[in-house]
């Protein structure tokens, strides 16, 4: 059977989040908790809801030239000339 409750600091294992973020996120609203005897828990829905809630970004093509660059203590090229 899967673990349906999880300890804050399990759920933002979960997540790759500290604890601490995981409880900002309760906080704010934006990931569901509830109390059982006292105790915060994370449903396992709620974890799952959080994640497919997260906005998608499109992250292109790495610049070679850019990472050489700063490895070598170069700046890195302006993105906006």
């Amino acid at each position: 059977m899967e673990q349906l409750l999880y300890s804050v600091r399990d759920a933002g294992r979960q997540l790759g989040l500290g604890e601490t973020k995981t409880r900002e996120l309760i906080r704010q609203g934006r990931l569901r908790a509830v109390v059982v005897d006292g105790t915060t828990r994370v449903p396992r829905e709620a974890i799952l809801g959080f994640v497919s809630a997260l906005p998608t970004t499109h992250v292109g093509p790495l610049d070679e030239t850019a990472i050489i660059g700063a490895a070598v203590g170069r700046p890195l090229p302006d993105e906006h000339t």
